[in-house]
């Protein structure tokens, strides 16, 4: 019993570690898509170069 909930914990604490790099890569991107918007680059050309989709950038870089 105690080694399953061992496990469950260590589970559980790997899984929020991943979960939490995965919002931190996206937020450095969307932090360079504003960057590289406020240059003058199109969201087209922002979307290419992060990799991230042209309505992610529309949406949460605060672009209209």
């Amino acid at each position: 019993y105690e080694r399953g909930v061992q496990d469950g914990m260590v589970t559980g604490m790997v899984n929020g570690m991943e979960k939490g790099r995965e919002e931190g890569r996206e937020e450095a991107l969307l932090q360079t898509a504003k960057k590289l918007l406020a240059k003058g680059m199109s969201v087209a050309d922002v979307s290419e170069a992060t990799g991230l989709s042209e309505d992610q950038i529309r949406c949460r870089a605060a672009i209209v």
